[in-house]
């Protein structure tokens, strides 16, 4: 598989500073290699555009190489420094061609087009001339030593001391450039991997337990007066949790049913049991464990109290299950009905077991592989965390002063996370080239074409619009890694473990309710 192909959106601008006088050539560094992390990887679907790409590449003549001295230091982690010279001779060629190409062009009064003296188009344009070569004799030379010394460059070259490279008067043209590059790293055994895999059963009761969730889903609320809650009532409350002045559940006017339920992230316990008698206008304080990763790391593992006020009690009545019933679900019998139900059961349950392996690989593969992270590339994946954990916060309803106000302790323990994460893409990405594992671009257009109907979009508008925010390159790299996932789970040691069965125990009614018949 060829080299990942990505490009990061401001990776023509590595080293001018914004700031820098006219004076200063702005240096840009060719287009290089960037597998970032969340944003990423090889070009999902070639397509005409980069056949088009492809075709003018051929058609220009290849540029004579030139003899650039060279050094290369390692600057930190798959991070090296080069030091570049272009010699002399090289430098008088091309300021020749671009005053000859000039003297062609340009117009100044008392002389035509190609006749004005040299000396003049240096003195009025000198100053222009140089840095445009200055420019290009440093695009030039960083691409071609990056492509002979095999720099599988990531991210944004750093250019030192950038506003002063200018074209010298004598001698050659000197600057040194810091580049982060793709790290290097040794792959483990990975047959010698050892991997449970959940044993799927759909037992009768589990098949019943789905099929009273879905009559209840299907049934009719009706209001409790003369008692408190009792377990799978549905419940009005107000629920309200903090710790250190931070919320972390606030809710009004909540409805939910009285059972084990996980509110904003954290599992508060079977409801039924703690808000057992509990009558409306009534209130009750139940202690709840914050799990340990929760984005909000102070709160990680801390007990908190969570208060209930109780507002309105409900109960359901299931549905019956009846001719009528199954109609309207669009089977013809109950059979067909509970048959469908089983199936999809089964489907999430397979699912489930796949993820559990998956997770099984990816933590096989972050223990048995040392790599090490350049830092620009760790501080930006970081950052990354950090936007998605004060998202989760959002979802969950902290409001926005507050997630600003934590803002520093929500990149605590971030790097880890982030550091993870781009070991886990460049392991599997070096493993799919490896052993040629590539997305097609028909089995791309499916993926999209899902998504586009779960939007109620045009499956071409919807391409269109990822190419454009880069998250097609997501999709691509999404479904590549799954594919690198369940080709090592092929080749790994797999032991059977208990029946999976209780993993959908706590599934809500619509998780496994089976689609209408014809759908």
């Amino acid at each position: 598989m060829a080299e990942d192909q990505t490009q990061t959106a401001d990776s023509s601008d590595a080293a001018a500073s914004a700031e820098a006088s006219s004076q200063t050539p702005e240096i840009k560094t060719p287009e290089t290699q960037t597998p970032a992390p969340a944003e990423s990887s090889d070009q999902a679907g070639a397509g005409q555009a980069a056949a088009a790409e492809q075709a003018a590449a051929a058609a220009e003549p290849e540029k004579p190489k030139i003899d650039y001295a060279v050094q290369i230091e390692d600057a930190g982690p798959a991070t090296k420094k080069l030091f570049i010279e272009v010699p002399r001779e090289h430098i008088q060629t091309v300021l020749e061609d671009q005053y000859k190409e000039l003297r062609q062009k340009a117009t100044i009064p008392g002389f035509r087009p190609g006749h004005a003296p040299r000396k003049l188009i240096e003195k009025r344009f000198g100053g222009d001339v140089k840095n445009d070569v200055c420019r290009k004799l440093v695009e030039e030379s960083f691409e071609q030593v990056i492509e002979e010394k095999k720099l599988s460059v990531i991210g944004q070259a750093t250019f030192e001391d950038a506003q002063n490279i200018k074209l010298p008067d004598e001698g050659p043209l000197k600057y040194a450039v810091t580049v982060e590059v793709r790290p290097e790293f040794d792959l483990p055994d990975l047959s010698a991997m050892k991997i449970t895999r959940p044993t799927i059963e759909v037992t009768d009761e589990l098949s019943d337990r789905a099929m009273n969730n879905l009559r209840k889903q299907q049934g009719s609320l009706l209001p409790v007066e003369d008692r408190g809650v009792e377990p799978l009532d549905h419940v009005i409350a107000d629920l309200h949790a903090a710790i250190d002045g931070t919320e972390l559940i606030h809710i009004l006017q909540g409805q939910f049913e009285a059972r084990r339920l996980i509110i904003r992230g954290i599992d508060v316990g079977d409801l039924g049991e703690s808000l057992k008698g509990v009558k409306p206008g009534e209130s009750r304080q139940i202690t709840i464990k914050v799990p340990d990763d929760h984005p909000l790391e102070s709160a990680r593992g801390r007990e908190v109290p969570l208060d209930v006020q109780v507002k309105e009690i409900k109960r359901i009545e299931p549905v019956a299950l009846d001719a009528d019933f199954c109609q309207k679900m669009g089977f013809d019998s109950v059979d067909q009905l509970r048959s469908a139900l089983k199936e999809e059961l089964e489907s999430k349950l397979q699912r489930d077991a796949s993820t559990a392996m998956r997770d099984q690989v990816q933590r096989f593969l972050l223990e048995n592989v040392r790599l090490e992270l350049p830092q620009k590339l760790t501080e930006s994946q970081t950052q990354r965390v950090v936007q998605r954990r004060a998202t989760e916060l959002m979802m969950r309803g902290m409001p926005r002063e507050q997630i600003e106000a934590i803002a520093t302790e929500l990149r605590s323990g971030a790097s880890d996370e982030a550091v993870n994460e781009a070991k886990l893409f460049f392991i599997l990405a070096r493993i799919a080239e490896e052993q040629n594992i590539e997305v097609n671009e028909d089995e791309l257009n499916q993926m999209i074409a899902v998504a586009a109907a779960q939007q109620g979009a045009r499956p071409e508008k919807l391409k269109q619009q990822m190419a454009k925010d880069g998250s097609l390159m997501s999709l691509y790299v999404q479904a590549r890694d799954a594919k690198v996932l369940d080709k090592l789970m092929e080749s790994a040691q797999i032991t059977e473990s208990a029946p999976a069965s209780a993993q959908a125990e706590s599934a809500p009614a619509d998780s496994a309710a089976p689609a209408a018949a014809g759908e």
